[in-house]
């Protein structure tokens, strides 16, 4: 059984997530043709932090299957936010980039999350601010060390926690 600390934290990360979830779904339209939904915002920025990769690397990142990326990709392809492009080692092997719109589209929807940060923090000091990201970075590793044998694990406490 958690302990309370961890049942604040994940009450905290619920309301987060929730705030979160409000806010994009309350937001204006930017003026884009096609807006961002938050699977082809994360696709392109992890183009934009690690250049091009594979329609599969990119789906192992985002955590999801390559069915999925590859309809996001097309979509992407298709408002010329990323462009294919062949691997310079084996020509057969399709790498997708992040394509100069798609650039520009990202650092729009960035620079809005940036803004919105800075009204949703404006009273907090610059120290405040970087400890919440220092510890938000150290919050996003941990769970990013979480395998698929804990998540079964995970599960299986919470089914036999359940059923007693």
């Amino acid at each position: 059984m958690a302990g309370p600390e961890i049942t604040r934290l994940e009450k905290a990360f619920t309301s987060l997530a929730r705030a979160i979830f409000n806010i994009s779904g309350s937001r204006p339209k930017s003026g884009e043709p096609q807006e961002l939904d938050k699977s082809s915002y994360f696709a392109l920025a992890i183009l934009d932090d690690s250049g091009p990769m594979r329609v599969s690397d990119l789906s192992a990142r985002m955590g999801l299957d390559n069915s999925t990326v590859s309809r996001i990709i097309a979509q992407l392809t298709d408002f010329q936010y990323v462009e294919k492009q062949k691997d310079p080692i084996d020509g057969r092997v399709l790498h997708v980039k992040l394509a100069v719109h798609g650039e520009e589209v990202l650092h729009k929807a960035c620079a809005a999350k940036q803004l919105l940060l800075e009204k949703a923090t404006n009273s907090w000091s610059g120290e405040d601010r970087i400890i919440m990201s220092e510890l938000m970075e150290r919050l996003s590793a941990s769970l990013r060390s979480i395998t698929p044998d804990d998540l079964r694990e995970i599960t299986q406490q919470t089914i036999n926690q359940v059923s007693q």
